[in-house]
């Protein structure tokens, strides 16, 4: 039987695995690695934190018999240079680009990643946990969900948009193109 609950630290092995399929190259940037396997432990410390962008306060996870088989990463707009200091003060020791791109806006609630353990797409996991983030928007008082999907991911936008997120603007970071969605709530 699948759960979705609140993220604990205990979850960041597992979680931030998950996190590979749906990221791809950005968790290279925020931890400065040139490889998954060098950026896992980055974030698993990242993961562990009270605060910050991937600490586990941000996360949802779904369970299915003791093992995380599915995440949704989200957050409200925060103070960009404090919310991201975890990952500014690992790049800087590193001597590397500390320039970190912030996609939450005022109001709303940025779905940064989801994902799914591939054994178990195709049962609702996703959509569980894209309503478990609605239910966060509304106890933090935040009046829209949003996201940023690759432009060249047409299967996720058309998923997101048969969930009810409309296209905003296209934006372009990080080397790729993304629709801007967003969905009242």
């Amino acid at each position: 039987m699948h759960q979705i609950r609140k993220a604990t630290p205990n979850d960041a092995h597992e979680a931030v695995r998950l996190l590979r399929d749906a990221a791809d190259e950005i968790l290279l940037f925020h931890t400065g690695s040139d490889t998954y396997e060098g950026a896992y432990p980055v974030l698993e410390q990242f993961y562990r934190l009270e605060r910050g962008r991937y600490s586990y306060k941000n996360f949802l996870v779904c369970e299915d018999a003791g093992r995380v088989v599915g995440v949704l990463l989200s957050y409200g707009s925060q103070n960009p240079q404090e919310f991201d200091e975890p990952i500014t003060a690992h790049l800087r020791a590193r001597g590397l680009d500390t320039e970190v791109v912030t996609e939450a806006r005022p109001g709303e609630l940025y779905i940064d990643t989801c994902a799914v353990a591939p054994e178990y797409r195709g049962q609702k996991i996703g959509k569980s946990l894209f309503a478990a983030a609605h239910e966060r928007a509304q106890e933090m008082g935040l009046g829209v969900l949003s996201l940023l999907v690759d432009c060249n991911k047409r299967r996720n936008h058309d998923i997101y948009q048969r969930w009810g997120f409309a296209d905003g603007a296209t934006i372009r970071f990080y080397g790729h193109e993304y629709q801007y969605m967003t969905k009242e709530v």
